[in-house]
């Protein structure tokens, strides 16, 4: 059974960054999957708990589909980045 999580974005526009928190996880390790493209996992049980995505606006949408978890990309495709006011968060 999947555990429900809480999901969280946040969208610099000034450096078109994307990270993205799928869970409350504040114990975890990245790892570089692609230039740029970092996956965090929990440290108590390497689940993917989150992502981080720099230069958004100018990836590939078919690399990243083939990079980043399902979960993750699920995300990825509902991001706003037009949103002018500066860095800004959702909850998902």
């Amino acid at each position: 059974m999947i555990q429900p999580r809480e999901n969280k974005y946040y969208y610099d526009p000034l450096y078109d960054t994307l990270t993205i928190y799928l869970d409350k996880e504040t114990n975890f390790y990245a790892e570089e999957e692609f230039s740029g493209i970092y996956i965090m996992y929990s440290e108590k049980n390497d689940v993917v708990v989150g992502a981080e995505i720099l230069y958004f606006k100018s990836r590939n949408s078919k690399l990243l589909s083939e990079r980043l978890p399902k979960e993750i990309m699920s995300i990825v495709n509902n991001v706003d980045t037009n949103y002018s006011k500066g860095e800004y968060e959702c909850f998902m």
